[in-house]
C-alpha cells in the first residue's frame, strides 16, 4: 500500500486495493486460474478491510478465521474418510 501511493504512483486508496490484489491473484499462480481469482477476489476483501479500518488487525484476525475454517474442513474430510481398522 505505502509503496503503491508514494512516489511516483500516487494511487487512490481504491486503484491500490485493485492493483496490489491483482498483484496478489497473479502471484498464486501456481493455484490455477479458479485460485488466482479467489485469492485476488479475497484480497480485495483484506485491502478494503484495512483502508476501511485503517488497521491490520481486521484482515489479520479475518485471515486467522479464513485459516481455521480451512484447517477444520480438512480435518473433517480427514476424519470421516478413516476406515476402520
Amino acid at each position: 500500500f505505502t509503496y503503491l501511493q508514494a512516489s511516483p504512483w500516487n494511487l487512490d486508496p481504491f486503484t491500490t486495493v485493485l492493483v496490489s490484489s491483482a498483484m496478489f491473484g497473479i502471484a498464486h499462480f501456481g493455484q490455477g486460474i479458479k485460485g488466482m481469482l479467489l485469492t485476488g477476489v479475497v484480497g480485495a476483501a483484506m485491502g478494503m478491510l484495512y483502508v476501511v479500518t485503517g488497521s491490520l488487525l481486521a484482515p489479520i484476525i479475518v485471515h486467522i478465521l479464513i485459516d481455521l475454517r480451512a484447517t477444520a474442513l480438512c480435518y473433517l474430510r480427514a476424519a470421516t474418510q478413516r476406515q476402520p481398522a
